[in-house]
């Protein structure tokens, strides 16, 4: 059944992010802002900036880590943050830099506290950037003016009907057809308790009589607000001129 779309929302999840931070962390630093001063909070949650964050999209995961070294010739080149236990001092591979001049916080490569041999490190400088504000941007935009199918929660029984967990698309032979109402949707009632329910329509009995191809209608708009010329809309579709133009009308 082909059903009636609405524009997606955050809440659709057409993403999932994992978050980088716990349960007892997110009432950690709740109990800890009204206590610490900024500089003693953002010293204490700071390494938090380099967890990774996990995307995960049409079943697949991707890994999102910005905060690393973007000099090619610097040894720390593209390598995550990591913490050398067994180095005096247990020194980090990179270290945060305060935001000084209206500019803002950056990672610092450190040296390498194991060896001075092979390839050096730079003192390189990046740009320090939020894994997670990223990922919750990312989406942002891929929920952006996508469309999902329409689903509705539908009562089909009184509140004293014996068999309230029955559906007319599960067990149709529970309810009496009652033809349609004028906006095409057809009426359900329930043989228990003769409630009657409407059910949205599907697609293409609600667009425009004799269209053979609703499927590609959402895609057909959306090539037209953006501009696309009229040769490359019938390519992307698989549609002739005729059926553009009869469809534009």
């Amino acid at each position: 059944m082909t059903k009636l779309k609405r524009l997606a929302v955050l809440d659709d999840r057409i993403i999932e992010i994992q978050r980088p931070i716990s349960d007892s962390e997110i009432h950690s630093r709740q109990a800890d802002y009204p206590l610490l001063a900024p500089v003693d909070f953002a010293k204490k949650y700071r390494d938090v900036l380099f967890r990774t964050v996990s995307l995960g999209y049409e079943g697949e995961y991707h890994n999102i880590q910005m905060n690393r070294c973007d000099n090619p010739y610097c040894k720390w080149f593209g390598l995550e943050q990591h913490r050398f236990e067994s180095a005096k001092g247990k020194p980090s591979r990179y270290r945060l830099s305060g935001a000084k001049g209206g500019t803002s916080h950056a990672i610092v490569c450190n040296p390498d506290p194991t060896t001075t041999i092979g390839k050096m490190t730079w003192k390189c400088t990046t740009n320090a950037l939020s894994n997670w504000s990223i990922a919750e941007e990312i989406k942002r935009l891929a929920t952006h003016d996508r469309v999902q199918d329409w689903e509705p929660e539908y009562e089909f029984h009184r509140g004293s009907c014996l068999k309230h967990d029955i559906t007319p698309f599960a067990t149709p032979n529970h309810f009496y057809r009652r033809g349609k109402s004028s906006g095409k949707s057809q009426k359900w009632q329930c043989k228990t308790c003769k409630k009657i329910t409407n059910v949205l329509p599907e697609r293409r009995e609600t667009t425009t009589y004799h269209q053979q191809r609703n499927d590609i209608l959402p895609t057909y708009v959306a090539l037209i607000l953006n501009r696309t010329p009229v040769k490359r809309v019938c390519e992307i579709l698989e549609i002739s001129s005729d059926t553009y133009y009869r469809k534009l009308e």
